[in-house]
């Protein structure tokens, strides 16, 4: 199999994500958890494809992808957004507290995508 952005891209979009869509350099994405909105900023890199998906706990999934040659460069991680100024990435755990579950499904995802696209066999 040929590795490619858009065969990875794929991949994520069958698992629920979809791709930013950057203003200038940053995307606001909003979701709702218990009647209460939910913001996150996320500022575009250069050379990286951004891809999220929404999660329980209002929460959301970020992987940032870049692929020089057949080599992936990414970052995968959770965003804060605290007070609407400071931004922070909390990353995935293979094990986690109750309220953030989303964190384990994110670890799970990650290991997923490094065992079919990232390992050499």
């Amino acid at each position: 199999m040929e590795v490619n952005l858009n065969t990875v891209k794929q991949w994520f979009n069958s698992k629920g994500f979809k791709q930013v869509s950057f203003d200038k350099d940053s995307c606001i994405i909003t979701t709702y958890y218990l009647d209460h909105l939910v913001s996150f900023k996320l500022t575009s890199r250069d050379g990286f494809m951004t891809l999220y998906k929404e999660v329980s706990q209002g929460g959301i999934l970020v992987f940032e992808l870049s692929l020089s040659g057949q080599n992936f460069t990414y970052d995968a991680y959770s965003p804060l957004w605290l007070f609407g100024i400071i931004q922070r990435k909390k990353r995935f755990k293979e094990k986690s507290m109750p309220w953030a579950k989303y964190l384990v499904d994110g670890f799970k995802i990650e290991q997923e995508f490094k065992h079919k696209f990232m390992l050499k066999s």
